[in-house]
């Protein structure tokens, strides 16, 4: 794979003052660029894109509260990025499903007109039902292509019990970005917990064929792949994420 990127949550300590550090450790890993979450907007975006720049990192979007996305667009566009994502939300019924759509249209169509892509990033409770459809199928239904793409956490998708190269497939040109997970286990559509980042097991021994699910995003629009761990297996999490580069660098 020519470029693959490493969302910052990854590294798990989650301290701002070890963004500088795990951006270097990005880059010696030879990750061609980054994902940025809430710990890293603590370092002033002087240091920060210093720090890109001189380890030749690119980032490719962040994930950020959808009450911070639009006042955040200078940020995004300060660091030249393209996407800008919303990595949670909780939906206890239909009702907020439908109100969460129609703000997340809203917040594209600010993103789209400042030269952005909203993104919505999954975990499994976005695959539980109201009305006969997934979440995930409500927000793709209810909100403009123009306005909303997705970023398929393939790893929490196939753990809900679905298949990410069917989701890409079925939803050809709305799925931008893809987060390469690795799940060991099933666990279903409830939101996932601590209890359950064990699933996140070694590259290469989890539910999802990643030369398949390549061939099947690139064909259908994808646009980057990103690599996020929330367990390490063993050893220190540097580790995991060289081993996790190597190997998907390597096959994809």
């Amino acid at each position: 794979m020519e470029k693959l990127f490493l969302q910052m949550y990854s590294f798990g300590d989650h301290t701002p003052e070890n963004t500088l550090k795990h951006l270097e450790e990005a880059a010696a890993m030879g990750y061609a660029g980054v994902e940025l979450y809430a710990a890293n907007f603590e370092t002033p975006v002087d240091e920060l894109k210093a720090c890109l720049e001189k380890n030749n990192l690119q980032v490719i979007s962040y994930h950020a509260p959808e009450d911070k996305i639009v006042e955040m667009i200078p940020y995004a566009k300060s660091l030249g990025q393209k996407f800008v994502g919303i990595a949670w939300h909780e939906f206890p019924d239909m009702d907020e499903v439908r109100a969460f759509c129609k703000k997340l249209d809203d917040i594209g169509r600010q993103c789209r007109e400042a030269g952005l892509t909203l993104t919505y990033h999954n975990h499994t409770q976005e695959f539980a039902s109201f009305e006969n459809m997934t979440v995930m199928e409500h927000i793709i239904d209810k909100t403009s292509p123009e306005n909303v793409s997705i970023e398929l956490d393939a790893g929490w998708c196939a753990a809900a019990g679905f298949s990410p190269v069917e989701f890409v497939k079925k939803h050809s040109g709305r799925v931008k970005l893809i987060h390469i997970k690795e799940s060991s286990r099933v666990i279903g559509t409830d939101k996932p917990g601590e209890d359950t980042k064990e699933i996140n097991c070694p590259a290469g021994l989890g539910l999802v064929d990643w030369k398949v699910l390549k061939d099947a995003a690139d064909a259908n629009g994808c646009e980057a792949y990103i690599v996020e761990r929330e367990h390490s297996y063993e050893g220190t999490r540097t580790q995991c994420l060289k081993a996790d580069f190597d190997y998907y660098s390597q096959i994809l």
